[in-house]
């Protein structure tokens, strides 16, 4: 049961990122190094997802 919870945090995180990503992006701003950093964090959670046995 805590890995779904520490899987969560780290999606709930991951969220919260991209959507300050997005705000910067409307507003103008060049986001392409903070997207690459939220892309990789979001693949390595994938791969730690994928490590777990949630059952």
């Amino acid at each position: 049961m805590e890995a779904v919870k520490d899987g969560l945090e780290r999606c709930r995180v991951i969220t919260e990122q991209t959507l300050e990503i997005l705000a910067k992006h409307i507003a103008g701003e060049d986001v392409a190094e903070e997207l690459r950093d939220a892309v990789a964090e979001m693949r390595m959670t994938r791969e730690w997802f994928a490590g777990r046995k949630l059952n």
